[in-house]
């Protein structure tokens, strides 16, 4: 991030359209420390960029990984009917190989980067269910598991991040001037399947004084219902490596960049995940791997109104501190699922195996 004192940037497309959000203090809770330890997964998958984890259903977690020597992504699947004991099922391949010519001269199947996933639970009342998934191709394209393109064109040089609002699906990335860019696939109706109108193409994100530059790729957590979208995203700054947030108010627009607290130094990209509470508060559980490999956590305790009526705060913000997730040290981005109040984090270990750890929230 760099500092400047005027707001310069060029909306080339509206985003779709949300209602009220007002503004409320957030509560400040401590954090715990009753993390469960590393572990490996089984079955000796291995991936040479960070994985992603999604809750797709209760009692469920998919992990995607890039395969290192055929750009494949794979996932495992923990928690499944089918497997005997609820663990750790085994690897599976999501993406087919290139078939054609055309496919291997495109790069349209080939992953180069972490994927991004995101579960399609509907709000409170629908019965939408599952989850999509993203990747950066090999010459910088956003694309579906199926290999299509995402619509708007637009290349990255990084992995792309994606958050489910009530309008739909936000899609954050990394531009090759470095600033960062958003995309939405509208939702028309979420029951009893998502059904879409379309992507809304790309547009910079607002930048505020602080102009929103990355040399990593974006992290993105929302909070949500029916009528109502808050969305945070979250980037490394190029030249300080400190951590920035950048807030999304339905009414108010973006906030502006403001850097997270606590002097978070970091040379890789984030992972955020939402971790519900009681009494209206909910967690964004922010995770950074510090330029000395360890992995951190930083929450954030967001005051929520009952129903549909989202209440969210921007700055200035109460974080609970960074705390260090212990006994494991990584040089990539860590990636954090929640399911009810267990929290995983994964990040992968210095031979390309990938390891996790839970806490049970109290």
């Amino acid at each position: 991030m760099k500092t400047v004192f005027t707001r310069q940037f060029v909306l080339f497309i509206a985003l779709a359209g949300c209602v009220s959000t007002y503004l409320l203090p957030a509560e400040s809770r401590a954090q715990t420390k009753t993390w469960k330890g590393w572990k490996a997964l089984p079955h000796e998958g291995t991936t040479d960029v960070p994985v992603c984890a999604v809750v797709p259903s209760l009692g469920q977690v998919l992990v995607f990984s890039k395969g290192i020597d055929d750009r494949r992504i794979y996932m495992m699947e923990y928690g499944d009917y089918r497997v005997e004991d609820g663990g750790w099922g085994e690897w599976l391949a999501v993406t087919e190989p290139a078939k054609t010519a055309s496919d291997l001269l495109l790069g349209s199947h080939s992953v180069d980067a972490s994927v991004a996933a995101v579960r399609m639970h509907g709000p409170a009342g629908q019965k939408a269910r599952g989850h999509m998934l993203f990747y950066k191709d090999i010459k910088g394209r956003i694309r579906t598991a199926d290999a299509k393109e995402v619509g708007g064109g637009g290349l990255t040089n990084s992995a792309p991040s994606a958050v489910v609002g009530g309008d739909g699906v936000h899609l954050f990335v990394r531009g090759l001037n470095d600033s960062i860019w958003t995309n939405v696939l509208t939702v028309t109706s979420w029951a009893p399947e998502p059904t879409f109108a379309g992507w809304s193409g790309w547009a910079p994100v607002p930048t505020g004084d602080l102009v929103g530059t990355t040399d990593v790729a974006p992290a993105a957590a929302s909070i949500w219902t029916t009528s109502s979208t808050g969305i945070y995203l979250f980037a490394k700054g190029i030249d300080d490596h400190q951590v920035y947030m950048n807030g999304m108010n339905p009414v108010a627009g973006w906030s502006g960049w403001e850097m997270v607290p606590g002097d978070m130094t970091t040379n890789v990209a984030l992972s955020a995940v939402i971790l519900p509470d009681v009494n209206f508060i909910q967690n964004i559980c922010l995770f950074a791997t510090r330029t000395d490999g360890k992995v951190f956590m930083n929450s954030l305790p967001v005051r929520t109104g009952s129903g549909n009526d989202i209440r969210i705060q921007y700055p200035p913000l109460t974080w609970l501190g960074w705390e260090e997730v212990p006994g494991f040290t990584t040089d990539t981005s860590p990636s954090a699922t929640a399911m009810l109040d267990l929290l995983w984090v994964f990040a992968r270990g210095a031979d390309n195996t990938i390891h996790f750890n839970e806490q049970q929230r109290p």
